[in-house]
């Protein structure tokens, strides 16, 4: 993650004998809780659910003020006026371009426990 205005993830392609060959950013509207992806021959998924917590909540965790595991609040509750749904971002794994950015129904999980694409 990349903390700032905006917030990003930042996704890398790292050669063992380049480094680094190529980057790509996600721009966050929020910092979410990310804590896996998926991964197939071709694709990279991220699923971010809306797990959030507030930037400000970020900075003082980092003082000590806080833990910044107890500041992520799940706001996905379509009742709510702040509900917010789960952002599917896909990218190619040739050249990281962004194959399908999409929000989706809100869901929660911790694990990514296997992927697979239709013609493995």
């Amino acid at each position: 993650l990349v903390l700032g205005y905006p917030i990003k993830l930042r996704v890398y392609e790292v050669n063992e004998r380049q480094g680094v060959t190529k980057s790509k950013d996600i721009v966050l509207e929020d910092l979410v809780f990310v804590h896996d992806f998926a991964v197939t021959k071709d694709f990279i998924i991220f699923m971010l659910q809306p797990y959030i917590c507030p930037l400000a909540k970020v900075l003082s965790s980092g003082v000590g003020a806080n833990s910044l595991g107890t500041e992520f609040k799940w706001l996905g509750d379509s009742s709510s006026s702040e509900g917010r749904q789960t952002r599917v971002v896909v990218l190619a794994k040739e050249d990281l371009s962004t194959v399908l950015d999409e929000k989706i129904p809100a869901f929660s999980f911790d694990h990514v426990i296997n992927a697979f694409q239709e013609d493995d």
